[in-house]
């Protein structure tokens, strides 16, 4: 069957010169691919250091994709052409400033990649602090604070850098951890704790989970399973607190800087166990004659 298949080939111009044609359009096309040069992207070429800006390249190649070079040594994942848009774009920020070269990638359907674009051009400035607060001008505009004024500066409870809340402009993201206390705020506030207080919060590690005990708005104690978002009693004595691991009821452990296991007496246990041994002691002290019943005859008078 080989040998009449190659024999039918062999003698049929046709079949031979469609085969090569076939051969050479893919061979184009992995060649043009491969040394695509695409237009540098579009976008903001003077910025301001930590805030993001976007940049796109127009394109209609569905199921081709788009690498950008930051030009810090970072790089954008490679993003799909999905049909819809008719250009794809990324966000990209930088912390220091200077001049980088953005530059893109094309990848076609055939995941051949091609050569880089040329570079766009973009120079990062350093942020001012004309009021001398600690605050860059941009930040405290983009939180409606006067930037000349050193008495206005956004909230930021722990002084981490971070401002409590998200900028009004949206361009910068509020901190998740106003106090720092290891709790987000959204769990402080399911548990009822304040979440601009760092001191209602303690934490320690138990079998390699961080376990958190809450004093609540209402001075109760609360015990915090980081793993599995689990909440146990808990309560506070003399300096010492005292936790239920497990949710049971029983307080498992006391804390005072170290993890103590209590020593809890099952009472029921030892009532029965009580009970026992008084009915054990009867019944030997019966046997050995020590203990016994005696009934006082009675006799009647004729």
């Amino acid at each position: 069957m080989v040998r009449v298949c190659f024999s039918l080939i062999k003698n049929n111009k046709f079949v031979l010169f469609s085969i090569f044609i076939i051969v050479l359009l893919n061979l184009c096309i992995i060649c043009s691919a491969s040394s695509y040069i695409p237009y540098p992207p579009s976008g903001e070429t003077n910025g301001i250091e930590n805030i993001e800006y976007e940049y796109k390249v127009n394109t209609i190649e569905v199921g081709s994709f788009w690498k950008f070079d930051w030009g810090d040594g970072t790089f954008s994942s490679w993003i799909e052409v999905d049909g819809v848009d008719s250009f794809i774009s990324a966000k990209h920020s930088w912390s220091e400033s200077g001049e980088y070269e953005v530059r893109v990638r094309h990848k076609s359907v055939y995941s051949i990649e091609g050569t880089w674009s040329s570079p766009l051009i973009v120079a990062i400035s350093e942020q001012t602090d004309n009021d001398g607060d600690g605050w860059k001008n941009d930040v405290e505009e983009s939180y409606g604070k006067d930037p000349e004024d050193p008495e206005e500066y956004p909230i930021d409870t722990d002084y981490d850098g971070i401002p409590d809340e998200n900028s009004l402009d949206g361009l910068y993201s509020g901190d998740e951890d106003d106090d720092n206390d290891g709790l987000s705020d959204i769990i402080e506030n399911s548990i009822g704790s304040d979440p601009k207080n760092n001191d209602d919060v303690l934490s320690f590690v138990f079998e390699n989970n961080i376990f958190y005990i809450v004093k609540t708005n209402h001075n109760n104690y609360i015990l915090y399973n980081s793993v599995n978002e689990k909440k146990t009693n808990a309560k506070y004595e003399n300096g010492v607190y005292y936790i239920d691991i497990n949710g049971d009821g029983i307080f498992d452990y006391s804390y005072d800087g170290v993890l103590k296991e209590c020593f809890n007496v099952p009472w029921l246990y030892v009532i029965i166990g009580l009970i026992i041994s008084i009915a054990v002691v009867l019944f030997v002290l019966f046997k050995k004659g020590i203990l016994f019943i005696y009934e006082e005859e009675i006799v009647e008078k004729k």
